[in-house]
């Protein structure tokens, strides 16, 4: 049957990736807004959802219409439970509300983000450990893609010389947090559209601005 081996590769999928990016480490990343795209798969519930997660039972399609209808007179519904590796998303609970959300035609889902470190040895793998790491730190919301490793911490003892700059400007104590957005704003930006408009980027293949 098609449709029932689609399900069960749906499911699978998860857990092949899981083993295959060793991501067994979790972080809890609270709750945020998760673009509907991200979600590419589901964990242990492929027996009551098709491959394109359509309830399957009448009574689940009940309740999906009741969701649809909450959603559509704006009521809000619980977030529902993401696993996440790296930049994709699975569902752990909430394959109703994500279904009822896609059928609305919704961009975005309110989850809680189970994150689930990659832990192999790859150059994809080291970057993506450094640039969440670098993230998280300085709590920036978009963090610049570099191809090399070690590179972010050049990007933190810049972000730590103008921390120092501003606190000299500054009769109040500037926090890491606030130096790093301030750099992202005054530097970063300004030196990232420069070299965008220079053209310089096509003089270095794979690598980015």
């Amino acid at each position: 049957n098609k449709n029932e081996k689609a399900k069960k590769e749906t499911n699978a999928h998860f857990e092949e990736v899981r083993v295959e990016e060793k991501a067994f480490t979790s972080i809890d990343r609270g709750t945020s807004l998760v673009p509907l795209d991200r979600i590419v798969g589901s964990v242990g519930r492929y027996h009551d959802f098709d491959a394109k997660f359509s309830p399957k039972s009448h009574r689940s399609d009940e309740r999906l219409k009741t969701l649809m209808t909450a959603l559509s007179q704006g009521r809000p519904i619980p977030p529902i439970t993401l696993y996440q590796i790296k930049d994709s998303y699975y569902i752990l609970d909430g394959h109703h509300r994500y279904t009822a959300a896609k059928n609305l035609g919704h961009d975005h889902i309110r989850a809680c983000i189970l994150e689930l470190l990659p832990s192999k040895d790859t150059l994809e793998n080291k970057l993506y450990i450094e640039k969440i790491g670098f993230r998280d730190r300085f709590s920036l919301g978009n963090v610049p893609e570099l191809t090399e490793p070690g590179q972010y911490q050049h990007l933190s003892e810049q972000i730590k010389e103008h921390n120092e700059y501003l606190s000299k400007q500054s009769a109040e104590r500037i926090s890491h947090v606030q130096a790093a957005a301030d750099w992202y704003k005054t530097i970063y930006l300004p030196l990232r559209k420069l070299i965008e408009n220079s053209g310089l980027i096509q003089s270095f293949d794979n690598r980015t601005v």
